[in-house]
C-alpha cells in the first residue's frame, strides 16, 4: 500500500486468517512492514481488533498511516500510524479521528479523513495533535488527501453537495494552507479567472512536493462522467490593499507559495479586484 523513498521500506497487509474463532473473523488483515535488511514483520495493533491495514508510509519509512477497526465497530475505521514499529492511535476520549492517508517525508505531519463530530478532514503534529480542516458538504466523507513536503499545503475533498445524478457522489475539492484556510477549490480557482467550461472539481488525489502542482478527478460535462485534471498553480492573482492607503485596491499576481500568504495576513483578499 506504499512504499518509501529508495525503496528502503514497504507497508502492506496480510491475511491471517480464512475463518477466524469469533463471528466476524473471516479473512483478517493486518499490517506489515518490508524492509531490505529485516524482510517482513507484522506491526501490533490493539486487543480485539478485527482488521487493521495500512494506507502509506512516510517517505523516509519511519510511519506507516492506516486504520484500525473492532467486530463491533461496523463500518468505523479508527485512524492510526506505526511509527518505528510502535501502534500509536490518534483517537482518544475527547475526540473520534478516522483513518490516516498521507504524510510529509518525515512523518512530522499526517493528514487523513472523518475526525471529530461533524467528521471533518484532519491533520496532525506532535505539537497541535490533531487538528480539525473542515467541510463542505454536510454528508458523506471529508478527507484530506494530499498534503505538501513542508505541510503547508493540504487538499482533498470536503464531503457531498450532490446536486445531479452523475455528480460522482458530490464530492467537492478543498485547498488549506494556514493563511487561506479550508475553501472550497473549485470556488477558489473561479476567483481566478480558470476556466471550466462546465466541470466540477470533486477531488484532489496527489500534488508535487512543491505544493503548486494539483491532480485529481471531477465531473466532466462532455463525457457525462468522471474525469481527471491536472492544476499548475505557480502564480496566483490578488486584490491587493496597499498598506496606508487601503481604498487603492489593484489586482496583481504572486508567487502561490510564500507571496499568497504574505499578503492574506495582512488583508488582501483571493481573486481579482472588483472595483
Amino acid at each position: 500500500y506504499g512504499v518509501a523513498e529508495y525503496g528502503r521500506a514497504v507497508a502492506g497487509g496480510v491475511f491471517v486468517d480464512t475463518n477466524g474463532p469469533l463471528p466476524g473473523e473471516t479473512s483478517r488483515i493486518r499490517p506489515f512492514i518490508w524492509t531490505p535488511e529485516n524482510g517482513s514483520r507484522e506491526l501490533p495493533v490493539p486487543v480485539g481488533t478485527r482488521n487493521a491495514k495500512p494506507n502509506n508510509i512516510s517517505a523516509d519509512g519511519s510511519t506507516l498511516l492506516g486504520w484500525y477497526d473492532f467486530n463491533n465497530s461496523g463500518t468505523t475505521r479508527f485512524g492510526a500510524r506505526w511509527v518505528n514499529g510502535e501502534f500509536i492511535p490518534f483517537t482518544t476520549p475527547a475526540m473520534y479521528v478516522g483513518e490516516a492517508n498521507a504524510s510529509t517525508p518525515n512523518g512530522s505531519v499526517i493528514i487523513g479523513r472523518n475526525a471529530g463530530p461533524r467528521l471533518e478532514a484532519w491533520y496532525w503534529t506532535q505539537e497541535k495533535g490533531v487538528q480539525l480542516l473542515g467541510r463542505l458538504g454536510a454528508i458523506n466523507v471529508s478527507s484530506a488527501n494530499s498534503i505538501s513536503d513542508d505541510g503547508q499545503v493540504i487538499s482533498g475533498f470536503g464531503g457531498s453537495v450532490a446536486q445531479f445524478p452523475g455528480d460522482v457522489a458530490g464530492h467537492r475539492a478543498f485547498l488549506w494552507t494556514p493563511e487561506l484556510g479550508f475553501v472550497n477549490f473549485d470556488n477558489f480557482l473561479r476567483a481566478q479567472g480558470t476556466a471550466f467550461d462546465g466541470w466540477l472539481i470533486n477531488s484532489t488525489n496527489s500534488m508535487t512536493p512543491d505544493g503548486t502542482k494539483f491532480v485529481g478527478s471531477g465531473y466532466a460535462p462532455h463525457l457525462k462522467g468522471l474525469a481527471g485534471w491536472i492544476i499548475d498553480m505557480q502564480t496566483v492573482n490578488i486584490c491587493h490593499a496597499p498598506p496606508g492607503n487601503p481604498r487603492n485596491t489593484q489586482s496583481i499576481t504572486v508567487p502561490f507559495r510564500g507571496d499568497m500568504g504574505d499578503h492574506l495576513k495582512h488583508g488582501d483578499t483571493i481573486g481579482f479586484c472588483t472595483q
